[in-house]
């Protein structure tokens, strides 16, 4: 018996100077081996978890915590990593209930107040959250994290000058600089120039991605998938065609018949894996949109865009980018939605750009595009009111 302690101790103590060196999947074994050897040392059990957490891997997480909780329900670490494994596993409902019995023994701990505010938001219960937020802030007020999804929550209930409170504390604080810039914009009325903070739109459509389809076609009507491959003219049967941003695929059966070859680029790599479900496309690349299109060697005859550019304010580059990848003759068609002044591109509270078809016409002109048609549409409804947009058919000439 002392020799396999022994052992499982050598390889124990191998498994932490690994996971210290970044050496995380013989970490693991190091620990499956320690475990083997002499099985339920709390020790062992906390490092192995922490080990496939840090590997992205939670699934076998609450398993192996279980015994541990079983003979001791109230350990600290063991409840932290549990909590953190089901929320990687998108169990926010189960994790709730476990990171409540560690506040329990940690109520003045402002991240896991922080934490429970973040758990309480995916579970809809913005109230909630908004008063987990407030008390993780009351204890310390330089709780970057916490001040962004107070100002985020408030933007959402449509107090924007809170909000924008918010947000100004989460960077005095040293909050994520793009990411707070770009959300003080959204209630301030700045200047509506770059882009979506791509970390942001990538978080956005992963956890969209498994209910997408169905919720934003039948649940809000969208159309504008199909609106771009109606407004190409009919009859024209293209070589190869890029679908930019292409999410889960929705152009991709409206296309059938009118493309040979489909290639999709997408940031979400959850996104993609729906698009590839669909089996109509020849190509799918996960990459932002405007780093694609200047490094690709690939060449299109025709380009989409739906509901891609609602966050990109700052059009000159992606439309240099298509101007770049298309052949001669090549249209391009994308909807936007319809800015208030048709000369502004604007950021409004959803976190959306706005473009104004004038503002449009300008860019495309500037890039060297001629505009072949433009629609007035809508887009979709939220809480039972249409959004407008635009359907823009551009060519090069």
């Amino acid at each position: 018996m002392d020799h396999r302690f022994e052992q499982a101790r050598a390889a124990f103590m191998a498994g932490v100077q690994q996971h210290e060196a970044g050496q995380l999947a013989e970490a693991e074994q190091s620990f499956l081996q320690a475990q083997a050897l002499v099985p339920g040392r709390a020790s062992v059990v906390i490092n192995l978890a922490a080990t496939r957490l840090a590997l992205g891997r939670p699934g076998p997480v609450p398993d192996d915590l279980a015994p541990l909780l079983a003979a001791e329900p109230g350990h600290p670490e063991a409840l932290a990593l549990l909590a953190r494994a089901l929320t990687a596993l998108d169990q926010p409902a189960q994790a709730l209930p476990v990171l409540e019995r560690l506040l329990h023994q940690r109520p003045v701990d402002a991240e896991l107040q922080h934490r429970r505010g973040l758990l309480l938001g995916r579970l809809e219960r913005a109230d909630e959250a908004l008063s987990a937020f407030d008390t993780a802030l009351a204890l310390d007020a330089t709780h970057a994290a916490a001040w962004t999804q107070r100002g985020s929550l408030l933007r959402e209930a449509g107090r924007l000058a809170d909000a924008r409170h918010c947000f100004e504390q989460a960077l005095a604080h040293g909050g994520d600089p793009t990411l707070n810039r770009w959300f003080l914009a959204s209630v301030t009325g700045a200047p509506a120039d770059g882009q979506a903070p791509p970390a942001y739109v990538q978080a956005l459509f992963d956890g969209y991605a498994d209910g997408f389809d169905q919720h934003l076609v039948q649940g809000l009507g969208y159309s504008a998938h199909q609106g771009v491959v109606d407004l190409l003219p009919p009859g024209r049967v293209y070589t190869h065609a890029l679908d930019l941003g292409c999410g889960t695929g929705l152009c991709a059966p409206p296309l059938q018949g009118r493309v040979q070859r489909l290639t999709g680029v997408d940031l979400s790599p959850r996104m993609l894996v729906q698009a590839r479900a669909r089996g109509l496309y020849q190509a799918l690349h996960e990459a932002e949109a405007v780093q694609w299109l200047q490094q690709t060697p690939e060449r299109f005859d025709l380009a989409l865009a739906a509901d891609v550019f609602i966050y990109i304010g700052d059009l000159a580059p992606v439309f240099a980018g298509l101007w770049r990848v298309l052949w001669p003759g090549g249209p391009v068609v994308f909807s936007v939605e319809a800015a208030d002044d048709t000369d502004a591109v604007q950021l409004c509270a959803q976190l959306r750009y706005r473009h104004g078809e004038t503002a449009l016409r300008r860019l495309a002109s500037a890039a060297g595009f001629t505009v072949e048609a433009v629609q007035s549409t809508v887009l979709r409804h939220e809480q039972g009111r249409p959004i407008a947009g635009l359907l823009l058919r551009l060519q090069k000439p």
